[in-house]
């Protein structure tokens, strides 16, 4: 999958405002006003205002809250999911074995919902493989959906950078474990890489043994056909 880059651009701005945001990470605590008591600080991606800020915010709240035990990586991943899918262009033959070695390995793990939304009305979803299974669900019709989806065109990381930049400044009004310069840095560092796809983190893989493919929304009644389940949008 190809990811474009989004240049972005810094203007000078007030001197108090909590948690240090850094880079451009700082001018999107303008979307955010109802969470954080920071003024607007910098342009937006794209000199456009991050018009999804409630989206991102209740994803990141909710997420927080889902997974405490979630580390950045896995709230990163989180977003960079729901902003990208799939993460990654595959073939049907590797996604095939990948997906027949993971249920051949299946650990049991803590109680889930089936789908799991990457937003309220986000675009993308987990369908997690245990539910999935219990469910009666048809691998094959997964997996079609799974590749497509990684294999769509994207429209490029500026809702990741919106994403990102409402996290930091969540993190300066103290509403995340983390502190907003940790987000910041830890934004800025893949910024850098070009926003690439990561891996959970090992405590999160203890702790939830994450086993699961993302699936654009639209794709899911093919997916799910057949399976007896309740999609969890909160």
């Amino acid at each position: 999958m190809t990811v474009r880059r989004v240049e972005t651009r810094q203007r000078p701005g007030p001197r108090d405002c909590p948690g240090g945001l850094a880079g451009p990470w700082r001018g999107l605590a303008v979307a955010i006003i109802a969470f954080t008591a920071c003024a607007p600080l910098a342009a937006q991606p794209n000199d456009a205002t991050c018009s999804s800020a409630g989206h991102w915010a209740g994803l990141i709240n909710d997420h927080v809250q889902r997974y405490p035990g979630l580390e950045l990586a896995d709230l990163y991943k989180a977003l960079h999911q729901g902003a990208l899918g799939s993460e990654h262009e595959v073939s049907r033959g590797g996604a095939r074995s990948w997906l027949d070695r993971e249920i051949a390995s299946l650990q049991e793990g803590p109680s889930e919902a089936l789908v799991e939304r990457l937003g309220e009305e986000g675009r993308f979803a987990r369908v997690h493989l245990r539910p999935f299974l219990a469910a009666g669900g048809d691998s094959e019709r997964l997996l079609e959906a799974f590749v497509a989806t990684a294999n769509a065109e994207t429209d490029g990381t500026s809702e990741l950078e919106c994403a990102l930049g409402i996290a930091a400044a969540l993190g300066a009004t103290g509403r995340l474990p983390w502190p907003a310069e940790a987000v910041a840095r830890y934004a800025s560092e893949r910024a850098a890489e070009g926003f690439p796809a990561v891996h959970h983190s090992e405590g999160f893989e203890s702790a939830y043994h994450p086993a699961y493919r993302v699936i654009s929304v639209e794709r899911l009644p093919d997916a799910l056909r057949g399976a007896r389940f309740d999609e969890d949008r909160g």
